[in-house]
């Protein structure tokens, strides 16, 4: 049995601009839920956006655009995209058995 936070799920994903000031990383819920998986199983991810920012930020605006588009469209630059899992292993309850953390990150250049 697996344990993670509910939302996005087993796999997040952070997006963050190399030559610029922009990071979109993802957030989730503080609930967990259990999650089976059976050796050699396959589960599809799709990747997703959930995050936050603050109004008085000065990328505000791209902020909004960003998670408003369900497409990953990003400006030029260099970027760095992460998927993460975290969760726990066994046990009874959430955060009961062995802890693990997992990334896999691309470095992508985006031409103008």
């Amino acid at each position: 049995m697996l344990w993670t936070n509910s939302s996005p799920g087993l796999v997040g994903f952070d997006v963050v601009q190399q030559d610029g000031p922009l990071s979109m990383l993802g957030g989730g819920t503080s609930d967990c839920v259990a999650v089976s998986m059976a050796k050699g199983q396959v589960q599809a991810v799709v990747f997703s956006k959930i995050g936050g920012w603050s109004i008085d930020d000065p990328y505000a605006a791209f902020y909004q655009d960003y998670y408003q588009d369900p497409q990953l469209r990003l400006p030029a630059g260099t970027w760095r995209i992460s998927s993460k899992s975290g969760f726990s292993v066994g046990g009874t309850d959430c955060g009961a058995g062995e802890p693990a953390d997992l990334r896999a990150t691309v470095e992508i250049v985006v031409e103008p």
